[in-house]
């Protein structure tokens, strides 16, 4: 008879039935009935005719599963009573009605009650007194107590587990993220450090400005050596002025170099920054897992390595651009200073 009281009450609040009727002085027949579902108590009085008039009362849940613990319906009827076999009709507030037929044998009822979608629920009532009614109500109430405070145990103890396994997987993701980012920045260093930073330009232009400058001592030579007879040679002066003109182009020579010079540096720095990001991210990675007690799945030594190599090929191409712009430097100011010496000694 498993929920038979719940779909007995659906009925009853669905026909909006009245309030009970009076019994008589012998007082009125009562039968209980209870399940999982609710409680149900029916009384009626008999006019010695056949004829019955009664009330029953159902309690149920609350069906919202709020509030009160349960619903409780109450309901009239009149009906007959012949050799055992009784039927009933219930009344509602507009005038509808249901016939719930039966039997009675001794203190058993059984009542054939129509459902809403058309078919017959089967209630067994034994006979009985208010007070059983009552102490079914009272243990059906801490059944729905338990069911709520279950209900809110299990929610409860789903929404722990699906914020612990959300704060698994965050943490899962971050460490992923952190193995990641220290991949990631080994193999972008890794290439820098492959292709390395080329001096090919470097060479080029010194040896420009070396032609340069070997051009400016030949024509300041050939100036003071003309000139060695007369200070106001024409020609020895011409040609001294030509390796001022030489000494120019080494200058540019040496500006070249300074060109050179600023590309390599933005090479450097784009290595040591990203020297720089995959230290970080192999410190916030150490961090990550040591947040979560774990050890870092991936050797620190090979990055420590890579970074070593890093810092010393950075301050190896330092000091090799600087060597080139010293030189460059260096020779420029020979050339102005042998071009100079030239004209001086024949203009």
């Amino acid at each position: 008879m498993k929920k038979i009281i719940r779909s007995i009450a659906v009925v009853l609040t669905t026909t909006l039935l009245l309030s009970s009727c009076g019994g008589s002085s012998d007082g009125p027949s009562t039968f209980v009935s209870h399940d999982q579902s609710g409680a149900m108590t029916i009384s009626w009085t008999d006019d010695d005719n056949g004829n019955l008039a009664g009330s029953l009362q159902s309690t149920t849940p609350n069906p919202d599963g709020t509030g009160e613990l349960v619903k409780t319906v109450n309901a009239s009827f009149t009906g007959t009573l012949h050799d055992g076999q009784i039927s009933i009709v219930t009344h509602g507030f507009l005038g509808d009605t249901s016939t719930w037929p039966g039997s009675l044998s001794g203190d058993t009822l059984i009542l054939n009650i129509p459902q809403q979608d058309g078919s017959i629920a089967r209630a067994t009532f034994a006979r009985g007194k208010v007070s059983d009614y009552n102490l079914a109500v009272s243990a059906f109430q801490d059944q729905v107590t338990q069911q709520r405070a279950k209900v809110a145990s299990d929610a409860a103890t789903a929404a722990a587990q699906a914020a612990s396994a959300s704060a698994s997987a965050a943490a899962a993701a971050a460490l992923a993220d952190a193995d990641k980012q220290v991949s990631d920045g080994g193999a972008a260093l890794r290439g820098s450090l492959s292709s390395g930073l080329s001096f090919a330009a470097f060479d080029a232009d010194m040896t420009t400005l070396n032609t340069d400058l070997a051009t400016t001592r030949s024509d300041a030579l050939k100036a003071t050596t003309a000139g060695a007879a007369a200070r106001a040679n024409m020609d020895a002066c011409g040609d001294a002025s030509t390796a001022q003109g030489d000494a120019s182009t080494v200058g540019g020579d040496e500006s070249t170099i300074g060109g050179d010079a600023s590309t390599a540096q933005a090479t450097i720095d784009s290595v040591a920054q990203q020297v720089d990001s995959l230290r970080n991210a192999q410190t916030a990675m150490k961090a990550t897992y040591q947040q979560q007690g774990l050890t870092p799945s991936v050797s620190e030594a090979p990055v420590l390595d890579l970074l070593s190599q890093a810092d010393t090929a950075i301050k190896s191409w330092k000091t090799k651009v600087d060597d080139y712009v010293a030189t460059a430097h260096q020779l420029a100011t020979q050339a102005t200073t042998t071009a100079d010496a030239a004209a001086s000694a024949v203009c």
